[in-house]
């Protein structure tokens, strides 16, 4: 008889292999035979200080050894496990083990929990036991997948003989979504390291329709001041800076030294509890048993996940960096929800965290640490179903229109609201492709005329007569600063003649069409609110006939205005800007782009930088397709990797994002979608 909650649904397309955790004898015995036969540091001036300031205390290594030696049962720890349903399953050549909850309900919602180091499937346990206390398998509402990352416990070890990613866990993490039935759209979950990968997730694939987190990694954003900050949240700031100086020493050395510290940990027991003991005492906020510590501790080292586990930590260090999640390229336009717990090693204003996507639920806890879901189950249980009814579709219409948001990434709002000084008064001026050289009114000098007019060099765009090479030489996008070009480096296409449109008459009617749009809408939200209705459906089913003819109404102003132009948007390191920038004035020389390009100069950020290449007219889907294509064939584009965005320039100038206040998709075409044959 199969355990309750085991039964996948129909539209699995594998048959993964049930597990159950049975470790020999014979392998128990050799590690009670290290404890027993480990020997421990003297005594010194830092190993004795009971506030640990310096690291665990030989008094705690020798309690901790003993307990581990005389009371502590790793078979009541197995059994605990093997109570719920486990399986494994081959993903891209990988045993990836996870334990589940599978719920009979035709609806039910499916949501991957994704743990981190020095964490595992354990820290979930909790939650998962809540779920099964609280409904049957008829009555759960979710899928709850929680998978053994690649290199943890039970999942194989990442590949040996090429390097291995937090994007190669999200992909092997979304595939396996995928076979055990789930293509069709999962919720992701996820603090430490499994922030990252859930981030990951959303960004990069499809089939993951929101995320939640409980760790937010960034630094400080460009233009938030701490002004508007309360007593908590400088804490937490403060908090996260100590953390950075006297607590992230392990991080540098798996960062650095992967191999050295696997090795060492890998030999003796006992060193490994000081490791990472010393992390499940210091990332809490109320100390766990000592029970809990071992048996994760046990865990590791029964399965050799040590070693195995730290490769992720390489991404933190050059070259290259792993991009901070308030990069652009990290920022989640999918529905994105976060749970606040002030012990948590950097404790981020709600302020930061938003600037890293469309936040659209916060949840808020006075107690709780780095480990929520071991510390604070129910918390972070209540906070993930409020989250997941808030943003999951409750009809085909709702659902059709949340598809239609999250097949979408739009960077724009990283530009316009994270790095505002790149949008000035004179936005509309500046969002559009400037008028060819010979069109500008800014001309050379008297000087100038007399020197030849080839002498002339603008500062913001390619001079008459000037090389590819003197140009991208001269203005190289890496090292051309805001303050002395502004914020855009320019060029066009030969003998070019770009054509603003009537901008002016666009705004005016856009912008009353948008006013319209919101009025009936908002009347319409009255009418349903006062109706008292448990859902949204029936707004949504009226709404999105308004939606369609807003978007129709726009597309058409833009054609009768003149305002057709439309780009390409794409996201290159600073470190390759130069590279890539050059590629595409070149390929614009020849005529083999569009019509105009433009990328960002340096504001001092770091961050990536926005290349836009333009087509004269959004409608004509066939040159759209053209520019994409050769954009591929120069090896811009990946057609596997994330995907990139065309907008068109109406939208720029109404201002219209993503996230807007209609409900249109801000971006008109992905290369996914344009490279599928679904455009």
């Amino acid at each position: 008889m199969s355990q309750p909650f085991s039964i996948l649904p129909a539209t699995a397309r594998v048959s993964p292999k049930p597990f159950t955790v049975a470790i020999p004898r014979e392998q128990l015995t050799d590690m009670e035979t290290l404890i027993r036969l480990s020997k421990l540091a003297p005594q010194t001036y830092e190993n004795s200080q009971s506030d640990m300031r310096y690291g665990v205390t030989t008094d705690w290594l020798v309690d901790m050894k003993g307990q581990w030696l005389k009371s502590y049962n790793w078979e009541k720890t197995e059994d605990r496990i093997n109570s719920f349903p486990q399986w494994t399953t081959e993903v891209e050549g990988l045993n990836i083990h996870f334990v589940g909850l599978f719920s009979e309900k035709p609806d039910a919602i499916p949501i991957i929990l994704i743990h981190g180091w020095p964490g595992s499937f354990l820290e979930f346990l909790p939650i998962l036991d809540k779920f099964r206390q609280e409904y049957t398998p008829s009555t759960l509402p979710y899928h709850l997948i929680v998978p053994s990352l690649p290199g943890y416990t039970f999942s194989s070890g990442p590949p040996v003989d090429r390097n291995f990613t937090t994007a190669d866990i999200a992909r092997v993490l979304d595939q396996l979504m995928k076979d055990i039935g789930f293509e069709s759209g999962y919720v992701a979950q996820g603090g430490d390291i499994g922030s990252r990968i859930a981030r990951g997730l959303a960004v990069d694939h499809e089939s993951c329709k929101a995320v939640h987190l409980n760790v937010c990694f960034m630094g400080r954003p460009e233009g938030i001041s701490d002004d508007h900050l309360d007593a908590s949240e400088r804490d937490g700031i403060k908090r996260m800076e100590e953390f950075r100086m006297m607590g992230s020493g392990y991080a540098i050395e798996h960062g650095t030294r992967p191999s050295t510290i696997g090795h060492v940990l890998a030999t003796n027991p006992v060193a490994l509890l000081a490791w990472i003991g010393e992390k499940w005492l210091e990332w809490v906020d109320e100390p766990l048993s000592s029970e809990h510590i071992l048996e994760s501790i046990t865990l590791y080292w029964l399965t050799e996940t040590f070693p195995r586990s730290i490769y992720t930590y390489r991404q933190n260090y050059p070259p290259p960096p792993i991009p901070a999640t308030n990069d652009p390229r990290w920022y989640i336009h999918k529905p994105f929800g976060f749970s606040f717990f002030p012990r948590e090693l950097a404790p981020l204003p709600r302020s930061w965290v938003e600037t890293t996507g469309n936040l659209v639920f916060w949840g808020q806890h006075k107690k709780g640490g780095h480990f929520a879901a071991l510390e604070q189950p129910e918390a972070l249980k209540t906070d993930l179903t409020k989250f997941v009814e808030q943003v999951w579709p409750g009809d085909e219409s709702e659902q059709a229109q949340l598809e239609e948001q999250a097949a979408t990434y739009d960077p724009e709002p990283f530009w316009a609201e994270i790095h505002p000084r790149l949008l000035s008064t004179m936005q509309h001026e500046l969002s559009a492709p400037p008028l060819p050289m010979e069109m500008e009114i800014d001309s050379p000098t008297k000087q100038e005329e007399e020197d030849g007019l080839s002498t002339y060099k603008p500062k913001d765009r390619r001079g008459p007569g000037e090389s590819i090479a003197t140009f991208t030489s001269r203005l190289p996008p890496s090292r051309t600063s805001f303050s002395n070009a502004g914020p855009w480096i320019w060029m066009w296409k030969p003998k070019s003649q770009v054509k603003e449109g009537d901008v002016a008459t666009l705004l005016r009617k856009g912008n009353e069409l948008l006013q319209a749009y919101e009025e009936e809408a908002s009347s319409l939200r009255a009418a349903h609110d006062k109706s008292g209705a448990k859902t949204t459906a029936t707004l949504t089913r009226k709404l999105n006939p308004l939606r369609r003819a807003l978007e129709q109404n726009i597309f058409a102003l833009a054609k009768e205005t003149g305002v057709t132009s439309g780009k390409w948007m794409f996201f290159p390191s600073v470190d390759y800007v130069d590279s890539v920038w050059k590629t595409v004035v070149t390929a614009l020389d020849k005529d083999e782009l569009g019509n105009t390009a433009k990328v960002a100069t340096d504001d001092g950020s770091g961050q990536a930088r926005l290349i836009c290449v333009y087509t004269e007219d959004f409608s004509d889907k066939g040159d759209v397709k053209r520019v994409l294509k050769s954009l591929v064939e120069k090896g811009l584009v990946d057609e596997e990797a994330r995907p990139i965005y065309y907008k068109c320039d109406a939208y720029t100038h109404l201002d219209i994002k993503s996230n807007n206040a209609y409900g249109l998709k801000a971006s008109l075409f992905s290369s996914r979608d344009v490279l599928t044959g679904k455009v």
